[in-house]
């Protein structure tokens, strides 16, 4: 009895080629699919980076506003027990008037003693500590309980690291400079005059533009944030190869630092807390 041979038969060169179509197509999609992915979750992430550090900013913020202005004894005048502000004196000319609870300086130009940002603003507050020893009701930007022996300034700006800072400046002590957080590009404010005594603000001035700071009822803050994190996702220029530009309040044409960070303009409203005596 023959042995039957069964041929072994291959693919062909089409069959081949097919194949390996079809592979690269299953591959290129793949890849694709993780590309788009890898881009997603670093968009969220930024994004998520960025929110975080302005609400960490808009904290500090915030807090400083509500503070300003605390004392003791809410009868006494504003400059009683407060100091007139000397320490900050030389900062663009900033003084003391009997009624401020705090103080602002729009578009501040550089000193080299802060390394500030030019062209964002400066916001000083001054309160006094709560009980002897402190109650911890009363805390700088560092977080440290001050006793009502206690007058404190606080300076808050952006500096050229786009860092928000907090400079502490108090009775007998060196100023202490402490970094907040990081991503923050610019800073601007207004302030809320009530002319009519509504117990709200009417309209929203620079600080040079305040009629009486005794009138003073709210501020509004707004921050330019970014991530703080270079990515290549990021594209912050015009069609035409410019930077983009943003608006911070009542200022325009804001830019970033750099193009490769995302950014986004945030802002609120602060009612002032303390008496206006």
């Amino acid at each position: 009895m023959k042995n039957k041979i069964h041929k072994q038969l291959g693919v062909t060169l089409i069959e081949l080629m097919i194949a390996l179509t079809l592979g690269l197509l299953l591959s290129g999609a793949a890849v694709m699919i993780y590309l788009a992915n890898k881009n997603t979750y670093s968009n969220v992430s930024d994004n998520s980076r960025m929110q975080e550090n302005a609400r960490y900013a808009m904290s500090f913020l915030t807090k400083a506003v509500w503070k300003s202005g605390w004392k003791v004894e809410p009868t006494h005048a504003a400059d009683n027990p407060f100091r007139k502000g000397g320490e900050i004196n030389s900062l663009d000319k900033v003084s003391w008037d009997r009624y401020a609870l705090l103080k602002v300086v729009n578009n501040s130009k550089k000193h080299k003693k802060l390394g500030n940002k030019p062209n964002s603003d400066l916001l000083i507050i001054r309160f006094q500590g709560s009980g002897n020893p402190a109650d911890q009701t009363m805390t700088d930007c560092r977080g440290t309980a001050r006793s009502d022996n206690d007058v404190v300034t606080e300076l808050y700006y952006v500096n050229e690291k786009n860092e928000l800072i907090c400079v502490i400046v108090s009775d007998g002590a060196n100023p202490k400079k402490i970094p907040l957080i990081k991503g923050v590009e610019n800073l601007q404010i207004l302030i809320g005059e009530d002319d009519k005594n509504r117990g709200y603000a009417e309209k929203y001035v620079n600080a040079s533009a305040v009629n009486k700071w005794s009138n003073i009822a709210s501020v509004q803050i707004g921050i330019l944030v970014t991530s703080g994190i270079f990515t290549h996702n990021a594209n912050n220029k015009n069609a035409d190869g410019t930077n983009k530009k943003y608006k911070i309040l009542d200022v325009n044409n804001v830019s970033i630092s750099n193009s490769r960070l995302y950014g986004q303009v945030f802002s609120t409203t602060v009612s002032l807390r303390n008496g206006r005596s």
